[in-house]
């Protein structure tokens, strides 16, 4: 097990990601658990419009955004290249994207009009690598995500994937054995799970300090005090335990889960999104489409 502190970016705790093949982005300590390339927890946002990547593309990699709290809009393109919006909130809720060949999105919190709509809205958001980019993209948007609960409270919210004989609505057809959760911890609460163990996976736990719910967090017997702490596991060989063994303080926590990839493609930042591809030749390939056909273009033809 090995335990690495996340690296504070700005408004972002940018805890998995990697830099691309020009040297671009930031390095991390924790580059990938593969599938897994990027994980972000923003700050608790009290104003709209935020983040402002605006739309940006992706390609060979499924993204998806964990609200926990508040709202968001989605901007997209339909399969006529017409622009479409959705409102999503009040958290939780979940939203997901598999880019395929090429997809082309915006997420950032609703401005409604209405002070209240847009503040407190809280996102974490995750990508993992398809290992295939020739696929159309799909969407998914899950506003009830199921929620199992323990006698002791402990909350437990199925994100992606499968857990407990329970289906989420996020799936990935590539990456069938990915599974996400979110585990709320009163404090004394305990999370025990063999779920994941004749799975054969690699995963990872990590700490959020969402609203100040630090924990002290306790890992398969080990102590994880701080906030914004990844924790790596190879879960194929035992049961998982997250424990709080705080007194007065709730904690919430991520788990992440997957049978790795036999190859880490390529990444590409461009235009505020990235795409993963299987060399330097294709990924420049897919920047060269984008600057041909545009946004609402990207990735609907295979020539």
């Amino acid at each position: 097990m090995k335990i690495i502190p996340a690296t504070i970016n700005g408004p972002l705790s940018r805890v998995i990601g990697s830099l691309d093949v020009h040297g671009n982005g930031t390095n991390h300590p924790l580059p990938h658990v593969n599938p897994f390339v990027l994980l972000d927890e923003a700050c608790t946002i009290t104003k709209p419009n935020i983040p402002a990547f605006g739309l940006h593309p992706h390609s060979g990699a499924m993204i998806l955004t964990i609200c926990l709290s508040g709202y968001v809009e989605n901007v997209s393109f339909d399969c006529e290249s017409s622009k479409i919006k959705s409102i999503h909130g009040p958290g939780p809720f979940v939203l997901a994207v598999n880019a395929g060949r090429g997809v082309v999105h915006d997420e950032h919190t609703y401005d409604g009009g209405d002070d209240e709509v847009g503040c407190s809205t809280k996102l974490i958001q995750l990508a993992w690598m398809t290992g295939d980019d020739a696929l159309a993209a799909e969407m998914f948007y899950d506003d009830h995500p199921v929620v199992l609960e323990q006698e002791d409270g402990v909350q437990v919210m199925l994100c992606a994937g499968n857990y407990c004989q329970k289906s989420s609505v996020i799936s990935c057809r590539e990456v069938p054995s990915v599974t996400v959760l979110i585990v709320s911890l009163p404090p004394g609460g305990k999370f025990e799970t063999d779920e994941f163990v004749n799975r054969m996976g690699d995963g990872f736990i990590y700490n959020l300090g969402y609203e100040g719910r630090k924990g002290p967090v306790w890992v398969n017997g080990e102590e994880v005090l701080e906030s914004q702490v990844a924790v790596e596991l190879e879960l194929n060989s035992r049961n998982v335990e997250i424990e709080n063994r705080g007194s007065d303080c709730e904690a919430t926590t991520l788990l992440g889960f997957a049978k790795p990839l036999d190859e880490v493609w390529t990444k590409l930042l461009m235009y505020n999104g990235f795409i993963f591809s299987k060399s330097q030749e294709s990924a420049l390939e897919k920047k060269l489409e984008f600057e041909k056909v545009g946004a609402a273009n990207f990735g609907k033809s295979l020539n």
